[in-house]
């Protein structure tokens, strides 16, 4: 994966099922190709039922 600068920034939601607990904490993006893989996690929790947005820098 390579990346020549800029941003890739997206809004996400999701609702649970009624009864649903949270999910473990899973990556926000996964990239792969050419056999590689990006995989980025943000420290901050994506919470339902909420508009999350989100804003990754891609540098080198």
């Amino acid at each position: 994966v390579d990346s020549y600068g800029g941003y890739l920034r997206f809004k996400v939601k999701y609702s649970l099922q009624r009864g649903g607990s949270e999910t473990k904490e899973k990556p926000d993006v996964m990239l792969s190709g050419n056999g590689q893989k990006f995989i980025y996690r943000r420290g901050d929790p994506t919470f339902p039922d909420t508009i999350n947005q989100r804003e990754i820098r891609f540098t080198e």
